[in-house]
């Protein structure tokens, strides 16, 4: 009698299961060493016929043709996204993106298999933290972060497509107003500054250069014969860096008032070497930029009063009482 050819190996089966069917194959699995593993996978169909089945099993096989990667929990993804990924951002991005890593995401979603986050679970994340009351804006922020490492996921292998991308978030708010100088206010407040403050002030006014930009200005950016100040590096936290993109590294040129209040600055400045920072302390390293704007800035500026009906600057020395303003005729 002759004998039943053996099924060849890996080529799936249906099975009877109770009243209906199951089947059963092996799916190739990439893991982390590069290795390809057969995992065998079953999958209970209930009441269907055997053509069903069948039909089944190799819509099942023909799907896993392409190895795909082992399933990892989003913890284990996210230690892995930090230490591929997270290097190639700015200092100050790092920071934030691992921040809300530890502090938001893995302890919502760590335990869950990556590949079984949904646009739902996305969703509960995002009214749990808006039922706690948590800035729009700050949840604007959680959400990048975690559709940026689910991006990251998809590009590797480990999902199809970004559950994060269809969640709704609330809406965004308007931050605290910034406080905009007329030039009399500017004028006014540069009058009531020390050397350091008034030239920050003065350059930020007639340049527009980011806070970070300012503080990791070098005396070799400053070209007084041309004109120009150069903007090479952006300073967070004491950490050097890049400016806040490409189009930042940029060459300024400089107005008169900015040229001569510059040039009068390196005359007194306690350092004065091409790599000197432009604004350094005595030590050669970069002030606070919150110190000078809590120590100097700030207080100058509540110096000053405004009019309330016409918003011209009035003074204040020493215990007098505020000055009448003379534009209004209110006052």
């Amino acid at each position: 009698m002759a004998r039943k050819k053996r099924r060849s190996y890996g080529s799936g089966c249906v099975l009877k299961k109770g009243d209906g069917l199951a089947i059963r194959w092996r799916e190739p699995v990439l893991l982390s060493d590069g290795s390809i593993q057969r995992v065998l996978r079953y999958e209970a169909l209930g009441p269907v016929s055997q053509r069903e089945a069948t039909q089944t099993l190799r819509d099942r096989q023909a799907a896993c043709q392409i190895p795909k990667r082992a399933p990892q929990t989003f913890e284990e993804f996210a230690k892995s996204w930090k230490a591929t990924v997270l290097p190639m951002y700015k200092y100050s991005t790092r920071k934030h993106h691992a921040h809300i890593l530890e502090k938001k995401l893995v302890p919502f979603f760590g335990d869950t298999r990556i590949d079984r986050i949904n646009t739902e679970q996305v969703q509960q994340f995002i009214a749990e933290h808006n039922a706690k009351r948590y800035s729009p804006n700050s949840i604007d922020h959680y959400h990048n972060v975690l559709s940026t490492v689910l991006s990251s996921a998809v590009k590797w292998g480990y999902i199809s497509k970004n559950p994060a991308s269809g969640a709704e978030l609330p809406k965004l708010v308007g931050v605290k107003p910034k406080i905009a100088l007329t030039p009399e206010k500017a004028q006014a407040l540069m009058s009531v500054l020390g050397p350091i403050p008034k030239t920050l002030v003065a350059i930020a006014i007639l340049t527009g250069v980011r806070r970070g930009e300012l503080f990791a200005l070098r005396w070799k950016c400053f070209d007084a014969v041309k004109g120009m100040l150069s903007v090479q590096e952006a300073i967070y936290e004491n950490v050097i860096d890049k400016p806040k993109t490409e189009k930042s590294i940029r060459i300024i040129p400089l107005p008169q008032p900015a040229i001569r209040i510059l040039s009068e600055w390196r005359e007194t400045a306690p350092r004065r070497q091409a790599d000197d920072f432009i604004f350094a302390r005595h030590d050669g390293g970069v002030k606070d930029h919150k110190q000078v704007m809590r120590g100097h800035i700030a207080p100058a500026y509540r110096m000053l009063a405004h009019c309330a009906s016409c918003d011209s600057i009035l003074r204040k020395s020493g215990g007098e009482d505020w000055k009448a303003c003379t534009r209004c005729e209110k006052c």
